[in-house]
């Protein structure tokens, strides 16, 4: 909120001209196929990391409860697996992710235009995803086994494209399958447009 209050001043006393960009989930094909993001391990150490730093997007979820990663720590096994978070109710979490393709549409079009000066746009992909459907789909695309948990906190969110749509013309392609789906022919050496997030060794 402060880092755009400046960019907004500099427009007001100095005319530089400003487009407030707000991203969300962003990563790219591969990084997606990957599944990290619903390993249990990974889970585990953000609930871990969500006590101890605010960077991390989980702590104020988290601020009633001590240990949260005790919850998920029964379902470790020698193997590890994707996790579906839901509540306690069975709700599962929602979250809204962004293929960076998506990400360098919005910024070029924001870039471009002289009706989104002074004004702030989500940039974030299609639509959002369960974490259900998001595990299912990548234990089917990638063989991982998988799991539910059901934990006394829920995070959900979706965030409205509509500004972005109406000023900058913006339409974003690339939902949460298709990504993964897009990362791993990536993932397979197949060429589709851009560049992996961590470039092979090279010999």
């Amino acid at each position: 909120m402060v880092g755009e209050r400046v960019c907004l001043d500099y427009l007001t006393e100095f005319g530089v001209p400003i487009v407030i960009l707000r991203y969300g989930g962003v990563s790219s094909p591969d990084e997606r196929a990957g599944g990290r993001q619903y390993l249990l391990s990974g889970m585990i150490q953000r609930f871990r990391d969500a006590k101890v730093s605010h960077n991390n997007y989980l702590w104020i979820n988290l601020l009633g409860h001590e240990r949260p990663w005790e919850w998920l720590e029964p379902l470790v096994g020698d193997e590890d697996r994707l996790v579906a978070l839901t509540d306690r109710d069975g709700r599962p979490w929602v979250g809204h992710p962004t293929d960076v393709r998506d990400v360098v549409q919005g910024t070029l079009l924001a870039l471009e235009s002289e009706a989104g000066v002074g004004e702030a746009f989500n940039i974030l992909g299609p639509a959002p995803v369960s974490s259900l459907e998001a595990v299912r789909h990548l234990a089917e695309r990638i063989g991982l086994p998988w799991c539910t948990a059901a934990v006394p906190v829920r995070l959900a969110y979706e965030m409205s494209l509509s500004k972005a749509r109406a000023v900058l013309g913006y339409r974003p392609e690339f939902d949460f399958f298709r990504s993964v789906d897009d990362g791993l022919r990536l993932l397979a050496g197949n060429d589709i447009g851009v560049l992996p997030a961590r470039p092979p060794n090279r010999p």
